[in-house]
């Protein structure tokens, strides 16, 4: 029923969205599971260390990767080649070391790195990681493979779960962060098997060159997801940082649909027509009882997942979550279809002036807000954001 749903909202590729959706629903909730075990076994400022070491990681793999991640989808098949992937992948590791060495200094020089040992050798090499196991995602999209990319992020989360349990038996946090980066790891040579690659050679400055939208687009959504960890962590602390994650990774369900809409629609929509209006009108139709839903169960289903550290309820917190996860979803959308119709200068200038609100702007409103309300100045923040960014990608379309 609910696929049925989800696939009327874009015709065609509302189907392989649907699909996509179901597996990454999936991925979401086993990423749930792992995030409530660590919040259960090493308590709620661990959790918080844990949530700022994925947003920071997660915010270096935005600039690292420089947009290849969806570059790379929009090849044609005969131009990936196996002498391409490699030339990438020494491209990866060397930005990835750059980006994660400064953005370690930035956080030793506002103090807001935690007291573990070698933990810049933890965010590099899962930052590095990360960027190869999406782009060589990528490069399965370019060949239509949505569903097969999608299942290598559940055995990802999977086998890291799996490993979680097992670090809970020995009590030893810090063994969660090299065990992030081996889940991934053991699955890079079947992802890379998957892939039906030319022999041509390499056009590694060509496909940098048009990465760029792709880069400043990536920029604008994904830095909206982790952009609010580091501000708590700046203006409060880990256990603050805990507690917001507990909540914001279970209405973060709603975010789902952000991830996997641009995931099918900057490879497909280019080649479709869409009647925007009609989308986003079928999309709220689908995500208002929902969003709805899960704001009305999240605080008893939060502090009975996550325990009695959760129990005290903020509600403007949880709305301003569940409203900002709804306007993420519909952003997705208008964004992802303007990235894909669109190829001008001006083009450029819409996605760097949306990058700048993702960034700059985002954190600005985070800090200061976070000051003035406390966590759920972070949401709040978000919300701004978002509604300024739904604007400018609208006025984007209409100038199509």
């Amino acid at each position: 029923m609910q696929t049925e749903m989800i696939s009327k909202i874009l015709g065609r590729t509302g189907e392989r969205i649907s699909k996509t959706f179901l597996i990454n629903l999936i991925v979401v909730s086993v990423g749930l599971l792992t995030n409530i075990l660590i919040a259960r076994f090493f308590g709620q400022e661990l959790f918080g260390v844990y949530s700022y070491f994925f947003g920071l990681t997660n915010l270096i793999y935005i600039f690292a990767s420089f947009g290849l991640v969806n570059s790379i989808a929009k090849l044609n098949p005969e131009d990936l080649s196996k002498s391409l992937i490699k030339k990438i992948i020494l491209f990866l590791i060397t930005t990835s070391f750059i980006t994660a060495l400064f953005a370690y200094a930035l956080g030793e020089y506002f103090r807001l790195n935690p007291d573990i040992n070698y933990f810049f050798i933890f965010v590099f090499l899962y930052s590095a990681i990360v960027c190869i196991f999406t782009v060589l995602g990528g490069a399965l999209r370019r060949l239509e493979k949505y569903e097969t990319a999608a299942y290598f992020s559940l055995f990802n989360r999977i086998i890291l779960i799996l490993m979680i349990i097992a670090i809970t038996t020995i009590g030893k946090f810090w063994w969660i962060f090299p065990s992030m980066t081996l889940a991934i790891l053991l699955l890079l040579p079947f992802e890379f098997s998957k892939g039906s690659f030319s022999r041509q050679s390499a056009k590694l400055k060509e496909l940098l060159k048009t990465s760029l939208p792709f880069f400043l687009s990536i920029i604008g959504i994904n830095a909206i997801y982790h952009i609010d960890r580091i501000s708590i962590k700046f203006v409060l602390d880990f256990a603050a940082l805990g507690y917001y994650t507990g909540f914001a990774n279970f209405i973060n369900i709603l975010r789902t649909g952000a991830y996997v809409i641009p995931f099918v629609m900057i490879t497909a929509s280019a080649r479709k027509k869409f009647d925007t209006l009609k989308s986003l009108r079928k999309l709220l139709f689908l995500l208002l009882p929902i969003s709805l839903g899960v704001g009305l169960i999240a605080p008893v289903i939060v502090p009975l997942l996550f325990g009695s550290e959760y129990a005290q309820i903020n509600y403007l917190l949880i709305w301003s979550i569940v409203i900002s996860c709804t306007l993420l979803v519909l952003y997705s959308l208008i964004n992802s279809l303007y990235l894909s119709k669109t190829n001008n200068k001006r083009k450029n200038y819409v996605l760097l002036l949306d990058a700048i609100l993702s960034t700059i702007i985002n954190l600005i409103l985070n800090i200061y807000l976070i000051t003035l309300w406390g966590l759920a100045g972070a949401p709040i923040a978000t919300i701004i954001v978002l509604i300024l960014k739904i604007i400018l990608n609208t006025y984007g379309l209409k100038k199509v």
